[in-house]
């Protein structure tokens, strides 16, 4: 997986949207409407990330949807390493996300469903976090609900 661009992206590239308050446990779901279909040929195209943030030591988790999967990496000291990944079904539009950060867990859920259920790095655990979501620019983010303390 590559880093994300800074926090300065455009429309053309990457649209980010970050919560500027700092979370221990949290709830977001939304609807996410990604626009034209991928083309065939870029199947490997990015379309949504998820990411906590600690903005002290910039140490993250990330959760990263392509076309054809899901995947939890961490980002520690600057190095990525994948947790975890889950397929996704060929029709699995993964239009209704959600993302529960708790305690020990976090848990992404697709259309209902269990997507993901990953411990919470140690680095992370105990330390308030912030959650951002990035999305291709013809992409439209709707419904959101964001609950947590």
């Amino acid at each position: 997986m590559t880093a994300l661009p800074p926090d300065d992206s455009t429309a053309e590239s990457l649209c980010l949207a970050e919560f500027l308050r700092d979370w221990s446990t949290f709830t977001a779901a939304f609807l996410v409407d990604l626009g034209a279909p991928v083309a065939e040929s870029s199947r490997l195209r990015t379309q949504l990330v998820l990411e906590i943030l600690d903005l002290d030591s910039k140490d993250a988790l990330r959760v990263t949807f392509t076309p054809d999967q899901a995947v939890v990496e961490t980002v520690l000291s600057g190095q990525t390493a994948p947790l975890r990944d889950a397929s996704l079904m060929e029709d699995d539009e993964f239009r209704n996300v959600a993302m529960s950060l708790t305690p020990n867990r976090v848990l992404v859920r697709v259309n209902g469903r269990l997507l993901l259920n990953v411990p919470r790095p140690a680095e992370l655990t105990g330390n308030r976090c912030r959650f951002r979501i990035s999305t291709p620019p013809a992409s439209t983010i709707s419904e959101l609900r964001f609950d947590g303390e």
